[in-house]
């Protein structure tokens, strides 16, 4: 009986020592995983932070590009009418000329039509 319950016993210490290399395997796979996953979603994280900051940059510049196009025309456009208002207050037309109106009517088409354009498209 002794040499049995010494196997028995030895078999049971066996068996233990199995368990706590599988415990230790499976827990090395899960924190070797667990590491590699969060290493990818940290770079997708950086990449879609990347990707977001590029369009924002790209929406500001079309805006500011828009702004400027629309102050070109608000100052082209107070010009032309600035120089209509001056020669009338100076006496030096009864009315516009049918040049000056022929230039203010184009100046102002002009502008019509681009306010008529759609608006900036942002991403």
């Amino acid at each position: 009986y002794s040499s049995f319950l010494h196997g028995l016993t030895k078999k049971d210490k066996n068996l233990d020592e199995q368990k706590q290399q599988r415990d230790n395997s499976i827990i090395q796979a899960y924190n070797q995983t667990k590491d590699f996953l969060l290493q990818k979603l940290t770079e997708r994280k950086v990449q879609l932070l990347s990707e977001s900051e590029q369009n924002h940059s790209k929406d500001l510049d079309r805006i500011q590009t828009e702004k400027d196009r629309v102050l070109a025309d608000v100052g082209e456009l107070s010009a032309a009418c600035d120089r209509a208002e001056q020669e009338m207050e100076l006496g030096l037309v009864e009315f516009l000329t049918l040049r000056q109106r022929i230039v203010l009517t184009e100046v102002v088409g002009k502008h019509r039509e681009k306010a008529a354009l759609t608006p900036v498209q942002t991403q």
